[in-house]
């Protein structure tokens, strides 16, 4: 089975000249689609309803249209049929005619045939996989020279069964979170049953466990669909979650290195903190878990892009236990000067914030250690908004990151 990230790679990725637009009321559906597409390499841009999208779509060229078909304002149905409408009038003269794809789920017999008399191309059955995204729009963004599909004749429409993988999330409501995909991985039966439990809530499209990192690793590679999320303890016997984390960031074959992973864990495993800093995992749950903190840090793992860097980058770190445990001796904290201390003598520039007021675009003045010496940040680092967003989660585990020393950016 081909896993997202070899999907990715194998997306003729050519330059289509128009970004794709998704059509869809719920803002977690949107996110998602936004990074599906940005895994396959395609610009994009958004439009709440189908009148929203029917002024876009008239004003500007798109490559391809998504949209979905229950919508308030102007449904799916009715967006494509007006926007038919218009291609085929004086005032798209000169426009190629843009592909429609239906995105939607519990479609009846009756829907597919209304699509097709609407003048939609094609269908996508919620949620989408990103093998199934890459298929459909490989075929109608003629991304390959001669692999065009013909637009003259009545377009092929086909619907696929239920082929299931990534998808969305949403604000607050439960039933937005329809399409997302978990896996708990967590020994402690009780605490992965409450866990599913309030995943199950939240009316999640999958939630699969188990009961360390090894089972994590070979349930993924097996599951008849993909996952969105990992949540993951850390204490656990075999492979533990940090070694989940670093296997998964370096590239566990078949599994997609930028999952979003959430890591669970109490206030006496806050040594683990930089470790998994350095990983790029994605967010922390200080146990006991409450529904509020897991649908807050869901959606907010979810909604934010997380940057992966190169797996070389990730197996140099290490996350030997008896490494990452040893408290270091405020001698080992080596705290270097920056490099424009030289030219601000009297300090003036830099100042110590509250890590709540830190502006983004601020530098670090001081290298930035967690309470058992492990170094999170070099002084001179640029703070941008999602770096400051990560350092307020550690710093429910570990208050040394809660006051920064820093060079303020401009207002």
């Amino acid at each position: 089975m081909e896993s997202e990230a070899e999907t990715s790679r194998r997306m003729p990725i050519a330059d289509v000249g128009h970004p794709v637009l998704v059509i869809e009321d719920n803002e977690l559906n949107r996110a998602v689609a936004g990074r599906q597409l940005g895994r396959l390499g395609l610009s994009h841009a958004f439009a709440e309803d189908g009148r929203d999208g029917l002024e876009r779509a008239m004003k500007e060229p798109y490559a391809a249209i998504l949209t979905d078909l229950s919508m308030p304002v102007m449904d799916g149905f009715e967006f494509a049929a007006k926007f038919r409408e218009w291609e085929n009038s004086a005032a798209a003269a000169g426009r190629e005619r843009t592909p429609v794809i239906a995105v939607t789920a519990n479609v009846t017999p009756d829907d597919m045939a209304r699509c097709k008399e609407v003048g939609m191309d094609d269908f996508m059955s919620k949620p989408v996989t990103l093998k199934r995204l890459r298929e459909t729009l490989t075929k109608w963004l003629a991304v390959n020279p001669g692999d065009t599909p013909s637009l003259s004749g009545p377009a092929p429409f086909r619907h696929e069964q239920d082929n299931r993988e990534t998808s969305p999330l949403p604000q607050l409501a439960p039933q937005s979170f329809s399409a997302l995909r978990v896996i708990v991985v967590e020994d402690n039966e009780t605490n992965g049953m409450i866990i599913r439990r309030m995943l199950r809530q939240l009316n999640c499209a999958a939630i699969d466990s188990a009961a360390d990192g090894d089972q994590a690793l070979t349930t993924i590679l097996t599951a008849p669909h993909g996952y969105d999320l990992i949540i993951s303890d850390y204490q656990m016997p075999g492979m533990n979650g940090l070694q989940l984390l670093k296997a998964v960031r370096v590239g566990a074959p078949g599994i997609n290195r930028d999952i979003g992973f959430i890591m669970l864990t109490g206030f006496a495993d806050n040594f683990i903190v930089g470790a998994a800093f350095k990983l790029d995992v994605d967010s922390f749950i200080v146990k006991p878990v409450t529904p509020r903190a897991l649908r807050a840090r869901i959606v907010h793992v979810m909604t934010t892009a997380n940057r992966i860097k190169r797996p070389m980058d990730y197996s140099e770190i290490s996350i030997d236990p008896d490494e990452i445990a040893r408290p270091r001796a405020p001698r080992e904290m080596k705290f270097a000067a920056p490099p424009w201390e030289a030219e601000d003598i009297d300090g003036a520039g830099i100042v110590e914030r509250d890590l709540s007021s830190v502006r983004p675009g601020s530098k670090l003045a001081r290298d930035l250690y967690t309470e058992a010496g492990d170094l999170l940040l070099p002084h001179g680092q640029t703070l941008d908004e999602r770096t400051l967003d990560r350092l307020r989660n550690i710093s429910e585990l570990d208050a040394s990151v809660s006051r920064l020393m820093v060079r303020e950016a401009a207002r």
